[in-house]
């Protein structure tokens, strides 16, 4: 079957196959350490189930990226990560510890009712992807 996808593009109308939509999420340890010092708890990157963790230079520089390259695969159509109640539990015990950080997500990372951390990418072809391949901003 065929999925597509809202696309602000003319040229390329993006299919996925077993996502909700966008199957690659991105997760900036710049945003996380932002979060963690709004916290009496850090948290893990864990929490966040991310595919694709990078160190960025700025919190939440990557919801202003239209496209990007990480080793051979290119992405594009991004979308902020809408987050749940999973966050708010532990993955390695399985156990929920709380409200945060959804919590405190909720006081600055808000918008309506979601709340938002992370990015989410479509891949544009194959390729592979290497632990410690860079993250370059095509647009």
């Amino acid at each position: 079957s065929q999925r597509r996808v809202r696309s602000h593009s003319m040229e390329w109308k993006p299919e996925v196959r077993f996502a909700d939509g966008r199957p690659v999420q991105l997760i900036n340890l710049k945003s996380l350490e932002d979060l963690n010092s709004r916290l009496a708890e850090p948290v893990g990157v864990d929490r966040f189930r991310g595919n694709l963790i990078y160190s960025g230079e700025q919190p939440f520089e990557e919801e202003q990226w239209k496209r990007i390259r990480v080793g051979a695969v290119i992405f594009s159509q991004p979308k902020r990560c809408s987050r749940c109640t999973i966050t708010t539990i532990d993955q390695l015990s399985g156990e929920r510890a709380g409200a945060e950080p959804l919590k405190t997500l909720a006081g600055y990372r808000r918008d309506g009712k979601d709340v938002f951390f992370g990015t989410l990418w479509i891949p544009e072809n194959t390729g592979i992807i290497r632990k410690g391949d860079a993250v370059e901003v095509l647009e």
